[in-house]
């Protein structure tokens, strides 16, 4: 057998493996808000679908023992955001295409409501206040091993908070923590939902929206689950035929040298 045929016959062992891994994977905007996808940096949630883009957390802290800042409770300047826009950004780019991370909106009221500091346009950051209230009961998890930044300061310093700024526990609880103290970092960013990947989907969470519809008609669910079965076979056979011919193809040009 020739070499262009030993290459031809490992682009369709490659091709019919890739094929298989793509059927195990749904596109972004197919996993329902408390649907989790996995990543090559980790496991996301889906918060929200919006009409062409999608809302994710990482499940777990992605940094752990972080200050916020040195010197203030103002996200803007903060050495927190630094790291967000910095080094995570660009992990977050590399695994989702920096085309594909949309510029959000970060409102920085503080938990009482007075408007100190500007709005903020950004790509990759933690959780607002209001947002970490929203999308609370997504958001627990309590393996989680330590409560972790907002972008959101407590009040003010002359309503005595000087140095205050909202943070959230494992369980969802929120409170506050001094900026010059360490919490865990939970990124959250929008990203273009055309992306496949690997998902688990729950079948109940307390929002309706992700409840998966059950057919409850026994006999189409063994139809199913046998379609399944045989389409599992043939692709597995198809895989070793062409493993069986590559290795014998493999030997015959290593006899030939």
């Amino acid at each position: 057998m020739s070499k262009s045929n030993i290459l031809e016959l490992a682009r369709k062992l490659v091709a019919a493996i890739e094929k298989e891994d793509q059927k195990n994977k749904v596109m972004l905007k197919d996993i329902p808000v408390g649907g989790k996808f996995d990543t090559g940096i980790g496991r996301f949630i889906v918060l929200e679908q919006k009409e062409d883009c999608t809302v994710v957390i990482t499940e777990d802290l992605y940094r752990e023992d972080v200050k916020f800042d040195d010197d203030c409770t103002d996200y803007r300047k903060s050495s927190l955001r630094e790291l967000c826009e910095g080094e995570i950004l660009n992990e977050f780019s590399d695994e989702f295409g920096g085309e594909n991370i949309c510029t959000n909106e970060a409102g920085l009221v503080t938990v009482d409501g007075q408007e100190v500091f500007e709005k903020l346009l950004t790509k990759v950051r933690p959780l607002t206040f209001d947002e970490a209230r929203e999308y609370n009961d997504l958001l627990v998890n309590k393996d989680l091993p330590d409560w972790y930044w907002t972008c959101t300061h407590w009040s003010t310093k002359e309503r005595g908070w000087e140095y205050s700024v909202a943070v959230v526990s494992p369980s969802g609880n929120i409170n506050n923590n001094n900026y010059n103290n360490s919490n865990g970092v939970r990124p959250f960013c929008i990203t273009g939902s055309q992306s496949r990947h690997q998902a688990e989907i729950g079948k109940d969470t307390k929002r309706k929206r992700t409840v998966l519809i059950e057919v409850n008609i026994k006999e189409y669910q063994w139809i199913k689950k046998l379609s399944r079965i045989m389409g599992i076979c043939i692709t597995l056979i198809e895989k070793l035929s062409l493993a069986r011919n590559l290795i014998a193809a493999l030997q015959d040009f290593l006899m030939s040298l």
